[in-house]
């Protein structure tokens, strides 16, 4: 967990994406403090997540609306803090675009829309989605 690189957090789905895996967390839906963010704005807590022996928090800044990873171990220390990339309703599109090949994507764009496509070409998107860790089922719904 430590030298994590990027972390990205698809809103819509509440998952958070790192080392190719999307992992499902739990959204936290009071404002619980969540730390001070550099710009000196209070960052409030967004979701939770849990990966291996690791809890990961992601928070947003009040005022600059940046977000963070605290990644902390079991016993609730500070392993990393790291910067999140946030892909919202408006983005999902282009992120998983920038996954699949341009026919996978217009499969799945196809299938969700109810239109003619390619089962096999569908497959392999879903395959490659799901071994992520992304539930196509749960994707296709922003697609229609």
């Amino acid at each position: 967990m430590e030298g994590i690189k990027e972390v990205v957090v698809i809103e819509p789905l509440n998952s958070l994406v790192f080392e190719g895996k999307a992992i499902p967390g739990k959204r936290v839906n009071s404002k619980l403090f969540g730390g001070f963010c550099e710009c000196g704005g209070i960052m409030y807590q967004k979701a939770k997540f849990k990966k291996d022996k690791f809890g990961i928090l992601v928070s947003e800044c009040e005022k600059c609306w940046r977000n963070q990873a605290l990644v902390l171990s079991v016993d609730g220390e500070l392993v990393s803090k790291v910067d999140v990339k946030v892909i919202d309703r408006s983005s999902i599109s282009d992120f998983i675009r920038n996954i699949l090949s341009s026919s996978e994507y217009k499969a799945l764009i196809s299938k969700a829309s109810g239109g003619k496509y390619s089962y096999p070409v569908f497959s392999k998107a879903k395959r490659k989605l799901e071994n992520m860790g992304i539930n196509v089922n749960d994707l296709l719904g922003f697609f229609r």
